[in-house]
């Protein structure tokens, strides 16, 4: 599945590169469709009850019918359409922080940290933190990252799958870490009016996350 972690990419690159905005030409409605349909709901993290959901926020997505008319101009069902991604992007949020956490080396899913994490990452967190906050902190096993760009950036030290070197390039160049910190607090809090703008380009990292996490078979996952 090698090839479609590098179209969704592509895709994020050409069209949705930018936080706030996107080109809509067709080829990301058409991507996330064949995602949403060909998901299949027994590989760990979009397995079991999480299947369903996600499945509907990737096709409110591909169904978006978004108008300025006030509500009472249109029906209950094309309402949904209308307004839908925005509840999309919260939710496909809320997936790929949690992704970034069960299929890190050293996060556990509550996003404490898992023992024998190495110093060199340690020191950057204390590192990190010490500046965010200005204080100096200790980083125990105890320690919980509730950040989505902190769980991104641990995700990605020293993974050296497809997934993660794409991801690498893609910081690099797009600044994802920055990109979902941004986004997150105002759209989880209820200060950005409408998140929906960032559906797609959260819908394709999720994408990314699934094919670069199976192997060719849709069987077998590849270490994370």
């Amino acid at each position: 599945m090698d090839n479609e972690v590098l179209k969704a990419e592509r895709l994020i690159t050409k069209y949705c590169n930018t936080a706030g905005r996107y080109i809509e030409t067709g080829d990301i409605a058409e991507y996330i469709y064949y995602f949403a349909n060909n998901m299949e709901g027994n590989i760990d993290g979009f397995s079991g009850r999480v299947h369903q959901p996600l499945k509907a926020a990737l096709l409110l997505i591909v169904h978006e019918q978004f108008s300025s008319e006030l509500p009472s101009d249109r029906n209950d069902y094309d309402q949904i359409l209308a307004g839908g991604t925005a509840l999309s992007a919260m939710y496909l949020m809320a997936r790929l922080e949690n992704l970034f956490r069960i299929k890190s080396q050293y996060l556990n899913e509550d996003g404490t940290l898992k023992n024998g994490i190495p110093m060199q990452l340690r020191q950057i967190l204390k590192r990190e933190y010490k500046k965010e906050y200005n204080k100096d902190i200790n980083i125990g096993n105890k320690w919980r990252c509730s950040r989505i760009n902190q769980a991104f950036n641990i995700f990605l030290y020293r993974n050296r799958t497809l997934l993660g070197k794409r991801l690498k390039i893609m910081d690099k160049k797009l600044r994802i870490a920055d990109r979902l910190d941004y986004i997150r607090n105002p759209a989880m809090h209820g200060e950005l009016d409408d998140p929906g703008v960032e559906a797609r380009f959260l819908g394709l990292l999720v994408a990314m996350f699934y094919y670069g996490l199976v192997s060719p078979n849709k069987k077998t996952l590849t270490p994370g």
